[in-house]
């Protein structure tokens, strides 16, 4: 720390905090806790419902899409 900057005189880390440490301790949130994938989401709001390959409108499928999102 005496010595000015340069090369040979880079500043160095004196403590690593890791991400899952603060998580862990409760500093910050954890923003994958509750993520479910949009495949996931669909498949709930199916309540168990087996989906068949038949073709609707257009029209018709993106008013049902739009109302689920």
């Amino acid at each position: 720390p005496d010595q000015p900057k340069g090369e040979d005189n880079k500043p160095e880390a004196f403590h690593v905090y890791s991400m899952r440490q603060a998580i862990e301790e409760g500093f910050i949130l954890d923003v994958l806790q509750n993520y479910v994938s949009w495949k996931q989401a669909f498949r709930l709001s199916q309540n168990g419902q087996i989906l068949d390959d038949t073709e609707v409108e257009a029209s018709e499928a993106k008013k049902a899409l739009m109302k689920w999102v």
